[in-house]
């Protein structure tokens, strides 16, 4: 990797709720090393996994936990901020709620925490009732009242106006597949919106914000190239959400080239190690799958 430039110079840290409720960061900026890694996919309770090294041992004391049901009592927000020098980390990579703190022994203790996205989905949605005549988009924007969530329609082929009937019941963790099987849609929350979109995005034109990427954006590697699509290795970044397109270009698999929606992404790394990178899973542009 190019990180040894001064241009790709890695910046980033791990913001945590301490005991009294406030936002303390750790790793990077302050000197600690620290490690992340979780996918985001069409699901809105994605789990990440981050560790920071070289914390005081009464700040250990006071974040380790090792109850889930004691550390979803507490609800213990975490934010991963990663990138680099030249861009922004105004975002948090990945956001969300710590399930389990468990320090490694010595001499290099770590603080490994298990995070997800949410821990309600077990409690049931809000006033249950069978819905009549109801557009499509009032619906989908209750669901996202459920979640505490902002919503945006982007499927195409479902129309958000149409009128329907659907039994608004069950809990938080089946709804959002309810809806979107009952409708032909998929459902999923990145960076605190709740999005609906088609089925099968790959058939639709492009649209949006076309990210390009080739060797010179930060492509690292290509593999599992297929008919149907490829998974894409880049340094670090996010900028590619979740549904969106991406225009590949490889020197060394020209007949790769071409529009990929991105389905899937995985962040992973580590401040001073040797990974700092995501991979994107996509479907080729009109891919039959």
């Amino acid at each position: 990797m190019a990180d040894g430039q001064v241009y790709y110079k890695r910046v980033g840290y791990v913001s945590i709720e301490d005991a009294n409720g406030n936002m303390r960061s750790y790793g990077g900026n302050d000197g600690l090393d620290f490690k992340f890694s979780g996918e985001k996919v069409g699901d809105i309770y994605a789990s990440f996994e981050v560790g920071v090294l070289g914390l005081s041992a009464e700040t250990i004391n006071d974040l380790t936990v090792w109850n889930p049901a004691e550390a979803i009592a507490s609800s213990r927000k975490i934010k991963v901020y990663a990138g680099y020098e030249n861009g922004s980390i105004e975002n948090p990579l990945f956001e969300g709620i710590i399930i389990e703190a468990i320090p490694t022994n010595p001499p290099e203790m770590w603080l490994n925490f298990k995070c997800l996205r949410f821990v309600d989905k077990e409690s049931e949605v809000s006033n249950p009732s069978m819905l009549k005549k109801v557009k499509l988009i009032d619906i989908f924007q209750r669901i996202g009242d459920d979640f505490g969530l902002e919503t945006m329609w982007e499927a195409e082929k479902v129309d958000k106006g149409k009128e329907v009937s659907f039994d608004y019941s069950g809990s938080k963790s089946q709804i959002c597949d309810k809806f979107a099987v009952a409708f032909d849609l998929t459902v999923y929350e990145e960076n605190g919106i709740l999005y609906a979109g088609d089925k099968r995005p790959q058939m639709n034109n492009p649209n949006g914000t076309i990210v390009e990427i080739n060797q010179n954006t930060g492509m690292l590697a290509l593999g599992n190239i297929t008919l149907a699509g490829a998974t894409i290795k880049t340094r670090l970044n996010d900028k590619c959400g979740l549904m969106s397109w991406v225009h590949l270009t490889s020197i060394i698999v020209p007949k790769a080239n071409g529009m990929y929606v991105v389905v899937r992404k995985k962040h992973y790394g580590q401040f001073r190690g040797q990974d700092w990178t995501t991979e994107l899973e996509t479907i080729r542009q009109g891919a039959n799958v």
